[in-house]
């Protein structure tokens, strides 16, 4: 395809940490490509996806464990935080750098606030 400022071989929708990398990767493989975002970037990121580099799963990790099982439990949360590791790899290649920031979960009532002690419980030996 013919280079110029109004086509390109792939153009991205969303500037977040999935279109960018996807972005960095088809420009590696030599393509022209343009990357749409809506909103202006932000702490790295697009405004509205911060919470999109996560460990874990957006469920508390007991209800996970109940839904899939131990073993998949722990494969999925030991995947995230990989996850996050290669990020941190990618980011760092760029001379840019992730800023953890923790998390908050609030809680409606008792039960869930149950679920979530026992969420520390069985992830405290991990840190």
């Amino acid at each position: 395809m013919a280079q110029g400022c109004d086509s390109f071989d792939t153009v991205v929708v969303g500037g977040g940490i999935t279109g960018a990398w996807a972005a960095r990767r088809l420009a590696e493989e030599g393509e022209s490509v343009a990357v749409l975002e809506a909103r202006q970037a932000w702490g790295g990121t697009t405004g509205h996806g911060l919470h999109l580099a996560v460990l874990g799963t957006p469920e508390p990790y007991a209800r996970l464990q109940a839904r899939v099982g131990d073993a998949k439990a722990r494969e999925i949360w030991v995947l995230t935080r990989e996850n996050l590791q290669l990020l941190d790899r990618q980011l760092s290649s760029l001379e840019l750098q992730r800023e953890s920031r923790g998390s908050l979960r609030l809680c409606a009532n008792s039960l869930e606030a149950e679920e979530l002690e026992r969420s520390a419980a069985e992830l405290a030996p991990d840190g």
